[in-house]
């Protein structure tokens, strides 16, 4: 989620991101499997379970986004009153 969040912000560093977050599951997985902590099996499934959050994630704060700026962008007509000036 933090590389989501920071590749929104700079998309210039977005190959640069990727490849670093990618690198460091990686490193991260593979230092279960040596150190005899986790299972094969144990580390795939918890990379879809993340994966499935990080896509429920992003689509959630995507949704936040866009009705965010509908909000902003049309005050009065979200309440269904008037602004009174």
């Amino acid at each position: 989620m933090v590389y989501y969040l920071l590749a929104t912000c700079f998309r210039r560093w977005q190959v640069l991101l990727l490849s670093f977050t990618t690198v460091l599951i990686l490193a991260i997985g593979f230092s279960r499997l040596y150190l005899g902590v986790n299972w094969s099996t144990d580390l795939a499934a918890g990379d879809v379970a993340g994966l499935v959050w990080l896509i429920a994630s992003s689509f959630s704060l995507e949704i936040w986004r866009n009705r965010l700026s509908a909000k902003i962008s049309s005050p009065h007509r979200s309440s269904g009153r008037i602004p009174v000036p």
